[in-house]
């Protein structure tokens, strides 16, 4: 009885204890802004997100179009979670990725944004509220753009300048009135120089260092030594693109003059370099006698004299070379003629060194008898 209820003890304790961690949900990520389908003509973009409940989280992720595309690992709270970066035109898909302290993945929803630029764009900006109060101010500038006017900008807040697709700060850093008048005192946050503009006054700058003024920021006025009203004036040169448009025009008649009149425009200019000499020439004669010295140009018979007074040296050396190729060939010849005496020197020689009779050991007498033995 005893063992029964002990059993029954420990099966009720061990459903106990299971029961809040079968039941426990997973941590989930919820969106807040910006909203599925959402429309912008803004470059730069806040997402933001926040969790179910707390949880430590070492790092969140931002991905568009299943790329990884930036990343937060610090200050992440359960509310309002904000990672900033910047779009392309056309839609997008989005969503976040979290991990927790036990490397735990958790991803969100997926949704939808996209960002229709319009190319007629002819003024606007777009406000947004940072968390520590201040506010930026995007500007999207053109070429034709009309001139932007903000409202009243205080110290800290920012213009965040949208110019071909990249992103220029601007930071305000002081509103005040001196001696002078009224300033604001602003810094490009891309190369850390600051600005001093008086009230009526304006800067110029080259954002994109392409050596054309891509906008001026022109102070109209400081109330109560805090707000400013600053104007933007996009491209107060004109246009970048009146520039490149006489190249283009120069290339297609570069490419339509043929070598043939190339060549002839070189002789034509060759042709009209030369008179200036001839009528210097001409000029000098005509106070004096012109046919004379006209026609007794000393440099062109001077060169007939000279060819004349080399025949002499040049028949002279013929001959010389003609001697020595004879020379050469009667030597050859006796030398030849000499070889072949001693040739024939050697052959008599051979003829009248006749191989001498073998001597026999025989005597005459016996000779005879053995011959006359034969006989018989």
């Amino acid at each position: 009885m005893k063992r029964d209820l002990l059993l029954a003890t420990i099966i009720i304790l061990s459903m106990s204890l299971c029961a809040p961690a079968a039941s426990a949900s997973p941590l989930s990520i919820i969106l807040e802004a910006p909203s599925d389908g959402t429309e912008t003509e803004s470059y730069s973009q806040s997402f933001i997100y926040s969790f179910d409940e707390y949880a430590d989280i070492l790092n969140c992720s931002l991905y568009i179009d299943g790329e990884f595309k930036t990343m937060r690992n610090s200050l992440i709270g359960i509310q309002n979670n904000k990672i900033t970066t910047e779009i392309e035109s056309g839609t997008h898909e989005w969503f976040i990725k979290c991990y927790d302290d036990a490397f735990t993945e958790v991803v969100s929803e997926t949704r939808t944004i996209t960002l229709e630029i319009d190319e007629d764009l002819t003024g606007g900006f777009t406000k947004i509220s940072n968390n520590d109060g201040t506010i930026t101010y995007i500007v999207t500038i053109v070429p034709g753009q009309d001139i932007i006017e903000l409202p009243a900008a205080k110290g800290g807040d920012d213009l965040e300048i949208i110019l071909k697709g990249k992103k220029y700060i601007i930071d305000i850093v002081k509103i005040g009135t001196s001696t002078t008048g009224s300033f604001v005192d602003v810094r490009d946050r891309s190369n850390a120089k600051l600005y001093t503009i008086y009230a009526g006054s304006k800067i110029s700058l080259d954002l994109d260092k392409d050596e054309t003024i891509d906008m001026d920021l022109q102070l109209d006025e400081v109330e109560r030594s805090r707000d400013a009203y600053l104007t933007v004036i996009p491209f107060p040169g004109g246009e970048p693109s009146q520039e490149i448009i006489p190249p283009v025009t120069e290339e297609p008649e570069e490419e339509v003059i043929p070598e043939e009149e190339t060549a002839a425009e070189e002789e034509t200019i060759a042709v009209e370099q030369l008179p200036p000499e001839e009528p210097e020439a001409i000029e000098e004669p005509v106070t004096g006698q012109p046919e004379e010295e006209t026609v007794a140009p000393a440099p062109q018979p001077e060169p007939q004299e000279e060819e004349a007074s080399m025949l002499p040296l040049v028949l002279v050396l013929a001959i010389i070379v003609v001697v020595i190729i004879i020379a050469i060939v009667l030597v050859a010849k006796n030398k030849g003629f000499s070889v072949k005496k001693t040739e024939q020197k050697k052959e008599s020689g051979e003829k009248k060194e006749e191989p001498a009779p073998e001597k026999t050991d025989e005597k005459p007498a016996e000779i005879i008898k053995s011959i006359g033995k034969k006989a018989k």
